[in-house]
């Protein structure tokens, strides 16, 4: 039987709406991952563009998936949506055009326009819970026929024609001025009773607040996207400051996040105190870039230009005590569910961790669970490609966030255990890592604090070359596992070697540091492609009172568990040959195998729609595939990696790479220019208000040419990131000085 989508969602994308995928069940865009629905990310892109064929065709291929239209510029289209008291509606009808494509549910109807600027806009019912009437514009979506509606179980239907018989050009347009007649009509100005405290003729224009606006998104924590909403009543706490506040709000590209329902009550509940400034809104939009400044128009300003400087805007008030919504948590690159339910010694070792930390992170539990297990699996078992367990893990966080945790607990668990050489430390040198791994038996798992800097330092284009190989052995390391890894130079010729050398790597960082010094050309080389990067959700979680490591009894199973697995492993010694080594052999599951072969070729439709596209990111899923056979074998506790495992590993690897690509997307530096560009911007920053010479700058890039140092610095100036400083510390325009040159620079 065919699904709502497959039946129509193809036709609707060929007339040119966004047709996407809804949650079966729900009125929520939907994702299907090997027999698990979920909800759609970042879905709200598509009200801006239109999705490609592919994704038209696996989204048909969804058992019981719905169909929705984004509205706005991608599909041309605007939806008016009655609601609740319909003996309001006549008199809202009679100010807009009749439409012929009308879409009819529970209570209510939606009727469609053509798209022409139009901002989402709701308006409450006073007497009871609900809307009368919404706009439907872009951030927005609308359920489409023949799809179930959750509530009464039966299809949503058209009032005679469809969206398949129009086009949105040949819909009628709607009033330009459409919400305020709404607003008149229904006597909704909610706020315009409030006065400002600021005087009119003192306020900043609300064209100029809009432009700050759209320097920067409302992708940012609770607290401050609440700050921004508060800035914004401090001076205009009518309907035209919620506007605009509801206006940005609603570009969220987070799925769930912009609630329009809440956002009136949020509203009533900022700033009641009188604390927050417009000061916080320029401090955002300063941190963000925004250059068209006008202090000297805006009296307000003058009063306000140090919270410019404010590390931390002031925090918003909120009504009561009343807990942040679910929905303005920030997102974590694993789901948490994922993360629960890891399985296997994995799983147990990950929830002891989390149970023995002061700042649980539960998602650095499982990044060194599982970059431990699979140190231990070394040499002991294999999959039928011969894949092993080595894994490379990256645990990301802000500092004080608890991440050190996992690494102290590990060191701690092995220590108690047959496996108690198994952890090495950082290494200094490619023949360190080659020796880490032959003190440890060829199998060993790198507890790495600080990782980040480390990579930095490796990449640099001045590293010393003993440092520098320590990248390219740990890329040799990781194709090595079920061959031969190659070490030192002999002095009577030829290398030494390791035998199917098994290294895993649990680093920890914070997140702009790993980042820093990399730049596209390590993505291409398929660095970054060997890594899984788990970030934390919450840089500051509830403090678990009472955990202590040292204090908790670890499980006599977690033990015996790991006891176990190391008397299976062979006696190595450095002179062990390739066939002495013989781990089990894991198949997977009729099952299972079925699905992992799906995945291959779903991962590698990814990879070539990347590599189509001129993204640098296509090695993330050309090495999918690669991962979650590792993390399925790594995991797996019985003679064959079962079903539920497999859909485990995938789903985690699916996350892992979406996250990776958007992190390469938006930390990587696009070409050497730019990486050069802030590589001299750090420097200049780590001066602070005192400065930096030029004399310093040279001395540490002096791998940099004169020439292209002396434009890095002009280009600064330019952009006015960095300015001059004199003597005094203060600073003014080259232009203006005359005499000698300023001999130091500044970060704005």
């Amino acid at each position: 039987m065919k699904s709502p989508y497959a039946e129509v969602g193809p036709g609707l994308v060929q007339l040119g709406y966004s047709a996407i995928p809804i949650l079966p069940g729900s009125k929520a865009p939907g994702h299907y991952w090997f027999g698990t629905w979920s909800k759609l990310e970042a879905w709200s892109l598509l009200c801006d563009r239109l999705p490609n064929e592919d994704q038209v065709r696996e989204w048909a291929s969804w058992p019981g998936a719905g169909v929705g239209v984004c509205l706005g510029p991608s599909s041309g289209l605007v939806a008016i949506d009655f609601d609740t008291a319909p003996e309001l509606w006549p008199r809202l009808e009679a100010v807009i055009p009749k439409s012929p494509v009308i879409k009819r549910g529970e209570k209510g109807y939606t009727a469609f326009y053509r798209y022409s600027e139009e901002a989402s806009k709701n308006w409450r019912n006073p007497n009871g819970r609900g809307n009368i009437v919404e706009l439907l514009a872009r951030g927005r979506q609308t359920i489409i026929p023949p799809t179930i509606h959750p509530s009464t179980g039966r299809p949503y239907t058209w009032d005679g024609a469809s969206l398949l018989d129009y086009i949105a050009d040949d819909l009628p347009a709607l009033p330009e001025h459409v919400a305020e007649m709404f607003d008149e009509i229904l006597g909704q100005r909610r706020f315009a009773r409030e006065a400002s405290p600021v005087p009119l003729s003192d306020r900043p224009s609300l064209d100029w607040l809009r432009d700050m606006l759209r320097s920067f998104g409302p992708e940012m924590g609770a607290e401050d996207w609440l700050a921004v909403g508060a800035a914004i009543k401090s001076v205009y706490p009518g309907d035209d400051g919620f506007h605009l506040w509801d206006e940005w709000s609603a570009r969220d590209s987070r799925e769930g996040e912009y609630r329009a329902k809440s956002m009136p009550r949020r509203w009533e509940s900022l700033n009641r105190d009188g604390k927050v400034t417009i000061g916080t809104l320029f401090h955002h939009a300063h941190q963000a870039g925004y250059e068209n400044w006008s202090f000297d128009q805006d009296r307000l300003l003058e009063g306000v230009s140090a919270e410019l400087d404010e590390p931390v805007p002031a925090p918003p008030a909120v009504v009561e005590s009343e807990p942040l919504p679910a929905e303005t948590k920030a997102q974590a690159s694993v789901p948490l569910d994922i993360i629960l339910r890891a399985p296997g010694l994995v799983g147990r070792i990950a929830r002891w961790i989390t149970r023995t930390a002061t700042c649980p992170q539960p998602a650095l539990s499982l990044g060194a669970a599982l970059a431990t297990v699979g140190a231990l699996k070394g040499h002991v078992v294999r999959s039928e490609t011969n894949l092993r367990t080595n894994l490379y893990v990256l645990g990301l966080g802000g500092s004080g966030s608890g991440k050190n945790h996992p690494l102290e607990a590990v060191r701690f668990l092995l220590s108690c255990t047959e496996a108690n050489q198994l952890s090495a430390k950082r290494p200094g040198s490619r023949p360190g890592v080659y020796q880490a791994l032959a003190n440890a038996g060829g199998r060993c798992v790198i507890l790495w604090d600080e990782i980040g800097k480390a990579i930095s330092e490796m990449s640099r284009p001045d590293a010393p070359s003993h440092y520098s190989q320590i990248m390219t052995v740990l890329t040799e390391a990781f194709s090595a596992a079920g061959s031969v890894l190659e070490g030192e130079q002999l002095a009577m010729g030829g290398r030494s070697t390791l035998s199917q050398p098994c290294l895993c790597i649990y680093g920890t960082t914070v997140p702009s540091r790993f980042f820093e010094n990399l730049s596209h050309e390590e993505v291409v080389d398929g660095f970054l492609a060997r890594w899984l990067v788990f970030e934390v959700e919450n840089n500051w979680p509830e403090e678990n009172e009472g955990a202590s490591l040292f204090g908790d009894i670890i499980p006599d199973g977690l033990i015996d568990e790991i006891d176990a697995i190391e008397t299976r492993k062979p006696n190595w010694h450095e002179d062990i040959s390739l066939r002495d080594i013989e781990p089990t052999v894991v198949p997977f599951s009729p099952a299972a195998k079925t699905l992992m072969r799906e995945s291959k070729r779903y991962f590698r439709e990814l990879a070539m729609q990347a590599e189509i596209a001129g993204a640098k990111t296509t090695p993330i899923w050309v090495r999918a595939a690669e991962h979650a056979t590792k993390i399925a074998l790594t995991v797996a506790d019985g003679p064959e990696i079962e079903e539920a495992d497999a859909v485990w590993a995938l789903q985690l690897v699916e996350c892992q790479c979406r996250n990776m690509v958007r992190l390469i997307e938006t930390k990587l530096s696009k070409n050497s220019q730019e990486k050069n560009t802030k590589w001299v911007l750090d420097i200049i920053r780590s001066g602070g208000g005192e400065g930096v010479t030029k004399s310093r700058i040279t001395k540490e890039t002096y791998s940099l040419r004169k020439t292209e140092r002396d434009e890095i610095i002009k280009t600064l100036l330019d952009s006015e990131q960095i300015a001059n400083v004199l003597p005094n510390g203060s600073d003014i325009e080259v232009a203006k000085i005359k005499g000698r040159p300023p001999v130091k620079y500044r970060a704005i």
